[in-house]
Order: structure tokens, then sequence, then C-alpha cells
């Protein structure tokens, strides 16, 4: 039951990193758990990138699922496998149950509501549907939450990482997005925002529409951005600069592209441990001056290190710990 329990843990993202990587190290040895780890990866991720549902519900329906499927048998009784239904069908049960009742309640205030968090893996792309109709899609490494009285008496979203958002029109009730320092205020548009957590800026890119940006410290003080225009907040002294980006490829990342323009190689870095969940260690400083360009799509990690060793003339060296942990060292040629 404790193996089982722990797989659960993992795949609904409630281990840290540290127990995950210890887990993961039994859960592959074992022919059985592993199998059981991949059903459930697989279910989770098809059923939180087109359903959303409180915590609570979905709490609710794993505890549900454990006491159904999980309960191991006497020595007396005996199970048929045929007479099971596959974890996938299962998991979509209960979910689908569950987001049942949160549609159930999804136009009713509630007075203590609850939260729900989206969550985009490293390595993952997520396309989300709210209850107003507004599509987002999460890079990787992104969280978004919002809370259950969504859509009846506020449209508050709060994003940790890159998004890309097809807001729903709606002048009564207007969207607001914050992320560190910045808010931003939209009725009904298309843009991109990035905001991770070690970046030290804030970027917002308009394509469609009209939005607004404020400090949260500050609500009097407004940048209106009209389409084309990319806003860069400076977290380090509160100020915006805004230019006008036409360039296409800027969200190419929603169709799992990665684009490089002349981008340095510290950029360059984040966006391949996102991408492919790798940590990549830099053994010379002055490989981060180097720039690169190109354009990625469905390309493996060992392409894009054989491209950066010709464009940049640095050694990059891929290094697999083990199925989990995969590490690139970029150095300087001797």
């Amino acid at each position: 039951m404790k193996i089982e329990e722990d797989i659960i843990n993992i795949v609904s993202g409630n281990k840290t990193v540290h127990e995950k990587q210890k887990l993961m190290k039994k859960i592959i040895e074992d022919d059985s758990d592993n199998k059981l780890y991949k059903k459930l990866k697989f279910s989770w991720a098809l059923i939180a990138s087109t359903r959303q549902m409180s915590d609570k519900y979905i709490e609710q329906s794993y505890d549900q699922f454990k006491k159904e499927k999980f309960q191991r048998p006497s020595k007396t009784t005996f199970i048929k496998i045929k007479h099971l239904l596959p974890y996938a069908a299962v998991l979509a049960i209960g979910l689908m149950v569950s987001w049942i009742v949160f549609y159930k309640n999804a136009n009713t205030k509630l007075t203590n509501p609850q939260y729900t968090s989206v969550v985009a893996d490293h390595g993952q792309i997520s396309k989300v549907v709210l209850p107003d109709s507004t599509i987002i899609w999460l890079n990787s490494g992104s969280t978004l939450k919002y809370n259950s009285n969504y859509s009846v008496d506020n449209r508050n979203l709060d994003l940790t990482g890159q998004a890309y958002l097809d807001v729903k029109t709606n002048i009564n009730l207007p969207l607001i997005v914050s992320c560190k320092d910045i808010n931003i205020r939209v009725l009904g548009t298309q843009f991109d925002v990035c905001s991770y957590p070690n970046d030290d800026q804030v970027s917002v890119k308009l394509d469609e529409g009209s939005i607004e940006l404020f400090h949260a410290k500050n609500t009097s003080k407004k940048t209106r951005l009209k389409p084309g225009d990319l806003a860069v907040y400076n977290l380090t002294n509160n100020e915006i600069g805004i230019s006008n980006n036409q360039k296409p490829y800027y969200s190419e990342w929603r169709n799992g592209m990665l684009t490089f323009v002349n981008t340095e190689m510290k950029y360059v870095i984040k966006e391949l441990e996102r991408k492919f969940d790798i940590e990549v260690i830099v053994m010379d400083s002055n490989i981060l001056n180097s720039k690169l360009n190109g354009r990625f799509k469905n390309t493996s990690l060992e392409q894009i290190a054989a491209f950066i060793e010709l464009a940049c003339q640095i050694d990059a060296t891929i290094i697999k710990e083990n199925e989990i942990n995969t590490k690139l060292i970029l150095k300087a040629y001797n």
C-alpha cells in the first residue's frame, strides 16, 4: 500500500524533488510499479489538461481511488485482473465525478472558496480551459492558480512562469493576472506573459486587443499596451520599457518550438532546463557571453547540444546519471 500511495503523491505533485528522485529509483526497478506509475501519470496529465477542479475534490477522488483499487486482497481472496477497470479509466471516472460536482457549484458564490492550481511540469506544455471559456497555454515549469469563485465575482489569476492567454471577453468582469509585483488587467484579448521565479524581469507581449499594467502596490500608475507591444518590467529598478515586437515566433513555444534569436546563453540555459527537465552546469563563466540563433521543434537534447557546439564553439557534453537525472556540461574548448 505504501508504494501505491507514494506513486499517487508523485503523480499529483505532493512530493518534493528530493523525495521524488529517491522514490523513482525504487519504482523504476520494479516492473509492476513502473507500469503503474506510467499509467497514473498519463491519466493525470490527460484529465488535468482538459478539466479543472478544486484541490479538495481532487483529493477526495484520489482517496476513493485508493480505497477501491489499492486495497490488497487477503490470502483467501482471488481477484481476476480482467474484472478490474484499467487504471486510466478508474481515474477518469473518479475525476469526472468530481468535476461534475465542481461544475454544479460553478455559478454559486462560495463564502470559503477553494483554490485550484494547474501545473505544467518541466518538459511539458499544458492547455487549460477555464470556467469562463478563457483558454490558457502554460509553458514548462509554470503554475496557474485561481479560486472557486472565478467567473462568479472575479476573474483573478496568479501566475508563476509563462503563459499565453486567449481571454474571453467580459466587460463587467475584467480578468486580472498577478505575477510578482505586476498586475495585468484585461477585458478580452490575446497576450503572452513570462514571469519565472528566478527571472529579474516580467515580460508581457500583446497580440490583440488592449491591456493595462499596474504595480500591485501602486494602482494609480498604469501602462496601456497596444497590439505588437512588448513590455518588460525590471524588478530591480521598478521601471517598464516598451518596444514594438511584431515577430511571430515570440509565442511559438505553444507548439513545442524552441526559438532563439541572438539570445544570451544564460536565457538559453533556462529554456533548456525547463524544456528537458535537466540541469545545465557551466564550467567557464565566459560561456554566458555567447549568443545563440536557432529554431528547434521535436529536436532532441543531443541534437541541440551538437548545434550549440558548432554555433558557439563550446563543448557541450550530456551526462545521464540515471533515467531521472540528466546534466548538460558546458565548457570552453581547451
